[in-house]
């Protein structure tokens, strides 16, 4: 029936979705802790506007909010490559 074909479906994006994270969370552990934190307190803003909790991080770290950016941005990109990698290396299991 359509509904149990929907609920295939929901289930099948359910268990990629699940994979993504899982592979994100690796990822996120191959990071040198200062990198995981930055990233995580930078996307995660934990009750804050992502205005006010990256002005906060800023200050904290002493860097400007052009510098913080950059290096979320250096960051984001190794997750980025690091996720092609173990996607890659999951399709050829």
């Amino acid at each position: 029936s359509a509904a149990a074909a929907a609920a295939q479906s929901m289930d099948e994006s359910r268990t990629v979705a699940e994979a993504g994270h899982q592979l994100l969370e690796e990822c996120l552990d191959r990071l040198p802790a200062e990198s995981r934190s930055l990233v995580r307190r930078y996307y995660q803003p934990q009750g804050k506007s992502l205005l006010e909790a990256r002005r906060e991080l800023s200050i904290q770290l002493g860097i400007s909010s052009e510098n913080l950016l950059t290096r979320a941005m250096r960051i984001r990109k190794a997750l980025e490559e690091c996720l092609q990698k173990r996607r890659a290396q999951a399709g050829e299991e």
